[in-house]
């Protein structure tokens, strides 16, 4: 294999026979929609969702959006309709409990007496009216950096951990059973802009109210083991980290945004599908890991009240296009999403060369193999030999997002 398109890619090996490893705990594969916000249209872009095999979505239930009038809770129409072709389809939804109202705080993040509890008041409502179907909510989304509070900037930590500390019991309150994320920061939590917050936000007791610390560990036009901050050793960081504040004990870890952008000033579509397979296979070597939410299933149509560009990186991260019609990420995510969420994890072969990622997992008994490099460029050739006189009589050898797998036989003992 030559070129950089296919040095990046992930080839998968199948190989039968050999021991089952034991079955692993179900992974979460989630994408990000912004059916909230109105971006796409649930009975387009859903369906395919379904078809991809992703079993979660990850959207919000905006606090302004529900009282539009002092004291009084609507669930709007669209939401509910969006809500509803989910649970159809069998695809269960993220739900984030966020940003301010203009009634309380003037706008800013809800701090005083009066506002957290009206924030209460609307997270009673949105769980109270979906007990028993809503299994995870995130309280907020990166207020480390102020995302959705235009001209407001990051909140800080401490405010942040008293909030989430009464939402944690309102949700707990009535459904014992949901899971309940916080943190939600910007980046890895460790590492880079976000260090100090979480640090900030452990000190303040966080993290004995929430279920899971959930984190967006970008890399944006770099690839995730080759990132300054490199993934998945800047998890392990972050453990270190939280069981400083957790007794010595791991604290599960939700990835609830990743993703790469396709803007002409980033990527291009091949590369993003290489980079998030990767990603995603990589973020199986971990336990603490639960589960990971794709940033975005969509590109945005009209993002801030702007049509999409294709130089805006912000508006093209969606591993489908604003048409709704699929780049290669999807045709990746739609290959391995059987694995990702169902295979166990067995180990790293040593092929003598760092830069070569070779992970072994099992799934269903059959032992799976999936392979690339970080370098971008040369020519190279991989070989396997056995000892086995009764090796398999095939391989079984795809390209996720390339097409149908093609069966290879052996060449007296080389592969």
């Amino acid at each position: 294999m030559s070129g950089t398109r296919w040095l990046t890619c992930v080839l998968v090996l199948l190989v039968q026979g050999g021991a089952a490893a034991p079955p692993g705990e179900d992974f979460i594969l989630g994408v990000c929609t912004h059916y909230a916000q109105e971006w796409e249209r649930c009975n387009l872009s859903l369906p395919l969702v379904q078809q991809a095999g992703v079993g979660w979505i990850r959207d919000e239930m905006t606090w302004a959006k529900l009282e539009t009038r002092p004291g009084k809770l609507v669930l709007p129409a669209y939401y509910q309709t969006w809500m509803h072709t989910a649970f159809e389809a069998d695809i269960q939804p993220l739900i984030v409990l966020d940003y301010a109202n203009k009634f309380y705080d003037h706008g800013n993040y809800p701090c005083s007496d009066a506002a957290r509890e009206a924030f209460l008041r609307y997270v009673e409502f949105v769980a109270r009216t979906y007990k028993g179907k809503v299994r995870i909510f995130e309280v907020w989304n990166e207020w480390d950096n102020g995302c959705g509070m235009p001209g407001k900037g990051g909140g800080r930590a401490r405010d942040y951990a008293r909030l989430l500390k009464t939402v944690y019991h309102t949700l707990k309150s009535i459904d014992p059973d949901c899971i309940v994320l916080g943190g939600a920061v910007s980046g890895a939590g460790v590492g880079d802009k976000t260090e100090g917050w979480t640090k900030r936000l452990l000190e303040a007791g966080a993290l004995d109210f929430m279920d899971g610390f959930s984190i967006h560990p970008y890399t944006y036009d770099r690839s995730c083991e080759t990132y300054t901050n490199p993934f998945p050793q800047s998890v392990d960081a972050l453990q270190n980290v939280l069981r400083r504040y957790n007794g010595g004990k791991e604290k599960p870890l939700y990835i609830t945004e990743m993703g790469w952008t396709t803007s002409t000033l980033a990527n291009d579509a091949e590369r993003q599908a290489a980079y998030l397979a990767r990603f995603l296979l990589l973020a199986k070597t971990r336990p603490c890991i639960k589960g990971a939410w794709i940033y975005n299933l969509t590109d945005c149509v009209a993002y801030i009240g702007h049509w999409w560009t294709p130089g805006e990186a912000q508006r093209n991260f969606g591993i489908l296009r604003q048409d709704i019609t699929p780049k290669a990420a999807y045709w990746a995510v739609r290959d391995l999403s059987d694995l990702i969420q169902h295979g166990h994890y067995v180990g790293r072969k040593n092929m003598g060369d760092p830069t070569i990622f070779a992970l072994k997992f099992s799934l269903r008994g059959k032992k799976r193999l999936a392979l690339w490099t970080t370098r971008e460029n040369g020519l190279w050739r991989v070989m396997f030999a056995t000892k086995n006189a009764h090796h398999p009589e095939t391989v079984t050898y795809w390209k996720p997002g390339r097409g149908d797998p093609v069966h290879l036989g052996w060449n007296k003992n080389l592969f």
